[in-house]
């Protein structure tokens, strides 16, 4: 779509230039506009235009827009304040969940693992995919966004997942994305460290401890920068930079990071072997 020419309303022209407060980690608000064909969010060189009709999203330089567009400054619901200690949490919560792969199983938990803890395991799986699915979803929707579309899917042609796609996250400044694209992870491990510290101060159950440590592993594929993961959606828009389909389109250094990534889930993947090693035998 060829950038249009924005209908005159009477308001003053501005053509905000990139600084350094206007993108990335920057508070302040970002310049936007719309009408009934399009919506534009400014980012310093480059808008990323929403064509509403196509439901398309893409970028176009921004020297490349008309001069007279009637740009109005947005600010975030987002405050410093409340990034700051969601990300503390957030962070706290996934350290507590993730380590747990590097606590070796005792052997008491190794020989209670059969076919009902597997089942368990199951059960557990889906119940914290749905809520990461759904923190992605009510994060999106805080900020006035919707989903496009809300599906099963099969990743890697083989393991059935819950699938919801975000365009609308395009048109969000960085921190709001890290949110959108971090609430489901973030989701995951306040569910995993309530469930652990109830079983710890309850229960006492080595297959439930089993449970988790099993999903903590597949977590790990989804905290790195992998493929389509959220690792992969957060590190992009910590670096103020829209989702590339084709990966070689991306900045050599996302790409760098990305090879470091697959080196840690190899190494992830040996230790689950050592750790699971034995266990019917």
């Amino acid at each position: 779509m060829t950038p249009h020419r924005p209908a005159q309303d009477g308001s003053r022209s501005r053509r905000g230039r990139a600084t350094k407060n206007s993108r990335g980690w920057g508070y302040c608000p970002r310049l936007r506009y719309q009408d009934d064909r399009a919506e534009y969010l400014h980012a310093g060189d480059r808008t990323v235009v929403k064509d509403k009709k196509a439901s398309r999203y893409f970028e176009v330089a921004t020297a490349s827009l008309p001069s007279d567009i009637r740009w109005r400054s947005v600010r975030s619901r987002l405050t410093p304040k409340w990034y700051r200690a969601y990300v503390g949490v957030a962070a706290a919560l996934l350290t507590v969940h993730l380590s747990l792969v590097f606590v070796p199983l005792p052997a008491e938990d190794r020989s209670q693992i059969s076919f009902k803890i597997v089942a368990l395991a199951a059960v557990y799986t889906v119940v914290q995919a749905g809520l990461h699915e759904a923190g992605h979803v009510i994060a999106l929707r805080f900020f006035g966004r919707k989903p496009d579309k809300i599906s099963l899917k099969l990743n890697f042609k083989v393991l059935p997942a819950i699938y919801v796609r975000m365009n609308d996250a395009h048109m969000l400044e960085a921190r709001e994305k890290i949110l959108v694209h971090s609430a489901g992870l973030a989701v995951n491990g306040a569910l995993g460290v309530a469930v652990l510290c109830t079983n710890h101060l309850w229960f006492q159950s080595e297959g439930l401890r089993t449970i988790i440590w099993i999903f903590a592993v597949g977590l790990w594929a989804n905290t790195l920068p992998l493929l389509t993961s959220d690792g992969h959606k957060i590190l992009l828009a910590a670096l103020d930079v829209n989702e590339r389909r084709d990966m070689a389109l991306n900045r050599p250094f996302v790409r760098r990071i990305h090879r470091l990534s697959w080196c840690t889930a190899i190494a992830l993947a040996f230790l689950m072997i050592r750790q699971v090693a034995g266990l019917w035998v």
